[in-house]
């Protein structure tokens, strides 16, 4: 490895308020307090291999305590390349809670419940010539509760995919997915998906990238006390368009995909979403941030998430080349599908990180 590794920490300190932190329907109650992050990354690499970690802890205080938490987060990464040859592992731990580890509780209201998730993103690449590749990737998820209320589950996927660079900045790309959903809880749910996609990655400018996929997938569903249903077929697609400048960095995304739940279900999920961030000066800048999701559920699902839009705006301040003061302001809609109602939340924070000099 790397005589000396590239080692980056900082700690953050932020004060924040939530409207409706649970993001239920009724009788929510606005939460405050602060939340201290210290975090820790490191990256150890030669021409041949890489090796980086990264950890963080937040510690949460807020006016209810029953919220109060320290959550740890950690990821590693392994790559090593070979003549002709390429492997790489990335590993991720999270101990959190479901009000932050989830896209939506479902209008539940769960209160604070421990979250535990794993994974694990195994992939080997071989060159079969200076323009064509055939990778094969795996991950397995798994994300489990200490609440009844919400559902463990865990996700298998295996992908193989073929790429070849059509020019210096064009690259084709066909893949075929197959992925397992299970529950873990009577009546073990389970969602099996196959699909193709084909897609390209080009460099339209030296400042503007694009992205693009499609395809169609099967998913048939199946449970204990379920026969299995007959495979229904969907699109799928994967876009993204990236803007960097001098000032402005700039992306517009749209997905289509599977989105597991912690009810013990899955569906497909579509979002599309906007981020702008603008240097005003070299010591100022601002991020937007916008997005749009919707769920395709049954016509007569009860509490799953059917739309969930999102928007925020906030500034990062650079006191010093240390120091730097951060604020923002979020605003979340959400509606679900047996018609009981909307759940709205507002978040505002406003904070201080420090980044220190500690060599690497």
């Amino acid at each position: 490895m790397a005589e000396s590794p590239d080692i980056q920490a900082s700690v953050a300190e932020n004060a924040s308020w939530d409207s409706n932190p649970l993001m239920i329907v009724h009788d929510a109650k606005g939460l405050y307090g602060s939340s201290l992050t210290p975090t820790l990354d490191v990256t150890d690499k030669t021409p041949t291999a890489q090796v980086a970690a990264e950890a963080s802890v937040t510690d949460n205080r807020f006016n209810q305590s029953n919220f109060d938490s320290t959550d740890p987060h950690a990821k590693i990464t392994l790559a090593r390349q070979f003549e002709l040859w390429e492997t790489g592992l990335t590993g991720t731990v999270d101990y959190d809670t479901a009000r932050t580890s989830e896209l939506t509780t479902l209008g539940l209201n769960t209160g604070s419940v421990r979250h535990t998730g794993y994974s694990l993103t195994p992939d080997v690449a071989y060159n079969l010539t200076g323009l064509d590749k055939l990778v094969l990737s795996g991950s397995y998820a798994k994300s489990a509760y200490d609440s009844p209320l919400l559902t463990n589950y865990e996700i298998f996927t295996l992908t193989p995919t073929y790429t070849h660079k059509c020019t210096e900045l064009t690259q084709g790309v066909l893949s075929l997915q197959a992925q397992r959903y299970q529950s873990l809880a009577a009546p073990n749910a389970r969602v099996d998906s196959l699909g193709p996609s084909v897609g390209f990655v080009a460099s339209l400018t030296p400042r503007l990238t694009a992205q693009l996929s499609g395809g169609a997938q099967a998913s048939q569903q199946s449970a204990d006390d379920l026969a299995a249903q007959q495979w229904q077929w969907s699109a799928i697609y994967a876009g993204d368009l990236s803007y960097k400048g001098d000032q402005d960095v700039t992306s517009l995304s749209a997905t289509r995909a599977n989105q597991p739940y912690a009810n013990g279900t899955e569906s497909l999920l579509t979002s599309l979403s906007a981020r702008e961030s603008h240097k005003l000066n070299p010591m100022l800048s601002l991020d937007l941030n916008a997005s749009y999701q919707f769920a395709d559920q049954p016509p007569d699902s009860e509490s799953n998430l059917k739309a969930l839009w999102d928007g925020s705006a906030g500034f990062s301040y650079a006191i010093t080349e240390r120091w730097a003061a951060t604020a923002s302001d979020e605003y979340r809609y959400e509606t679900l599908t047996d018609g009981s109602g909307t759940a709205k939340e507002n978040i505002a924070k406003i904070g201080l990180t420090f980044r220190p000099d500690i060599g690497g």
